[in-house]
């Protein structure tokens, strides 16, 4: 597994929706990733709503599909940080906040070279947002 430029292919992010996403290094391109950072800090979350074209979207949804006999799959209740209650914090905190969580994991070596999901996941831009 690599994320050499030469053995990834670009996937089509949503650079319409995210121009920003062009040049990480831009002013706007700071500006999103610090209101992401903060966003995580306050709430626990920091989203990018829509940020693969439709297209991409479906080709990385097939490809998860063809692969989820592969899958590792979990079904447990815990915080969104995996921790245990933190009784220095409000119950009611986003940090103490318990959710039944079902996850099917698809390791990267499961998916193919050519995956547009491991493209996804090869991405730079991925790489800088979730850093």
């Amino acid at each position: 597994f690599s994320f050499e430029p030469s053995y990834y292919l670009i996937i089509e992010m949503n650079f319409e929706r995210y121009p920003w996403l062009e040049n990480l290094a831009s002013t706007e391109a700071q500006e999103a990733i610090e209101a992401a950072k903060e966003s995580f800090q306050t709430t626990g979350a920091a989203t990018f709503p829509e940020i693969l074209s439709q297209e991409a979207l479906h080709a990385c949804i097939a490809d998860a599909r063809a692969k989820e006999d592969a899958a590792f799959t979990t079904d447990d209740v815990h915080t969104a940080y995996l921790k245990p209650n933190d009784p220095t914090v409000s119950p009611r905190s986003v940090k103490n906040f318990e959710m039944r969580t079902q996850v099917a994991s698809i390791a990267c070596d499961e998916l193919g070279e050519n995956s547009e999901l491991l493209q996804f996941y090869r991405q730079p831009a991925l790489r800088e947002l979730v850093a």
